[in-house]
């Protein structure tokens, strides 16, 4: 049974190759259209980007953000994670490498043993 299977995937990738060398051949274009791809900061300059942005700085959720505007859950979590990498570069860079030099050192076995007595493993 999954020979035939096999077979007819054979028979529809075939079939979808030979579709678009026709479509090609005949002067069409597969891809991705030229300039649709839009640079970072033009979508962050983007009337609802700044409208995601604002609220995110409020504190409110992905998905009230995303019911509120209309938007894509996708698209929210994109700014979001578009506007927390600015803040790091920007902002929290130095201070978190200063509170990594401020750390003490740890080996495995250590942090193993530091785990356990936390009651975090349990």
């Amino acid at each position: 049974m999954s020979s035939l299977y096999e077979l007819e995937r054979e028979n529809i990738l075939e079939r979808t190759e030979m579709g678009r060398k026709m479509y090609v051949m005949n002067g069409g274009k597969l891809g991705r259209k030229v300039g649709s791809v839009e640079s970072r900061d033009t979508f962050l300059k983007k009337e609802q980007t700044q409208k995601i942005i604002s609220l995110l700085e409020k504190g409110k959720s992905v998905r009230d953000i995303s019911s509120r505007l209309g938007t894509s859950f996708r698209t929210v979590t994109k700014v979001r994670k578009m506007i927390g990498i600015e803040k790091m570069d920007k902002k929290q860079g130095e201070g978190f490498v200063k509170g990594l030099e401020e750390q003490p050192i740890v080996s495995p076995f250590e942090f193993t043993e530091l785990m356990v007595l936390d009651g975090v493993g349990n």
